[in-house]
């Protein structure tokens, strides 16, 4: 009889502790998406460095607070690397792109991380690094169309990457310049952006280059 109360104590037990964990993991679950719709609010409406700093320091909150998910590593990184685009002449650039490359290591870390759009922000890293010293343009250049076409061959409907190696390539000389038409990848970007819901999960910035690709005639 003792052994059947006994046993009947630990079943009602395991059953609090599992409701109340259930319950907890939801409340963090509502937690994370609140807190990343609220932050990626914010990025959609950045008009300068300082916003974006205030993005960058909570999308890295975010990350520290829920350590198993990938999206605010990689906005920290991506708001690391923009600043550097925002104000090409910032005498805090090197730290910014020494810290987008330590989150981006991270992600490389990370095993379900979207490896594709991993790919395309080192990428986008990359560009930066190209910017802030053209000399090194020579040797950084493959490192760019290597990350473009490694992100294009996990997913060849990544919008982010079909238009950034566009967005690259146009800038190469001839002897190096990858064959792909622009037009026909621009065309391709738009319809993708246009098919891509904001949210979350996964990144959906980018359409803007599509109107910085000088089409041919």
């Amino acid at each position: 009889m003792k052994t059947m109360k006994n046993y009947a104590v630990l079943v009602l037990v395991s059953f609090i502790f599992c409701n109340f964990t259930h319950r907890v993991s939801a409340q963090e679950g509502g937690l994370y998406q609140s807190s990343m719709e609220k932050a990626l609010t914010k990025l959609d409406e950045v008009k300068n460095i300082a916003d974006l700093m205030d993005c960058r320091n909570l999308f890295e909150r975010i990350a520290q607070k829920f350590g198993d998910k990938w999206q605010p590593v990689y906005y920290t990184a991506y708001c690391d690397i923009q600043m550097v685009y925002y104000d090409k002449a910032s005498e805090h650039n090197s730290v910014r792109l020494s810290n987008a490359q330590k989150e981006l290591e991270k992600l490389d870390c990370i095993s379900d991380a979207d490896k594709s759009e991993v790919s395309t922000l080192w990428g986008y890293y990359y560009n930066a690094q190209i910017m802030l010293n053209p000399g090194n343009a020579q040797t950084i250049f493959g490192q760019v169309i290597g990350a473009y076409e490694r992100a294009l061959g996990i997913n060849p409907e990544n919008p982010r990457a079909v238009i950034l190696r566009t967005f690259f390539n146009q800038f190469l000389p001839p002897m190096v310049k990858l064959k792909i038409d622009a037009s026909v990848e621009v065309e391709k970007a738009k319809t993708l952006f246009a098919k891509q819901e904001k949210g979350i999960d996964k990144p959906y910035w980018g359409e803007s280059f599509v109107n910085y690709i000088k089409i041919e005639n």
